[in-house]
């Protein structure tokens, strides 16, 4: 099972989950920025092809003939798969194994 957390408070309170055990062995967590349109917005300026994502009014005035909201709607289906990106990089096990609950790690 993958729990999602979105946002900086989310993150927190996966980590103190994990501490406390309260997450099952099988469950992963993925951790993600705050998904509002403006977060998304404000905080993914390129997509995965590293394509800088300009802004729709922007476009529309430098001569583009699509629709302002299809331009939007592009736009934002750009940030998103950024967003389903980091999302499964950013999978973790709920648990700590032992080696993580103390610091040490086996080399």
């Amino acid at each position: 099972m993958l729990i999602v957390f979105c946002g900086d408070k989310a993150t927190l309170a996966s980590s103190k989950l994990r501490e406390a055990r309260l997450l099952g062995r099988l469950v992963q967590i993925a951790l993600v920025p705050h998904l509002g349109s403006q977060g998304l917005n404000n905080s993914i300026k390129v997509d995965l092809t590293e394509q800088l994502i300009v802004d729709a009014g922007k476009q529309r005035r430098e001569g583009r003939r699509d629709s302002l909201k299809f331009i939007q709607r592009e736009n934002t289906r750009r940030r998103l798969e950024v967003v389903v990106e980091r999302l499964l990089a950013s999978r973790v096990p709920a648990q700590l194994d032992a080696e993580e609950q103390s610091g040490i790690r086996s080399t």
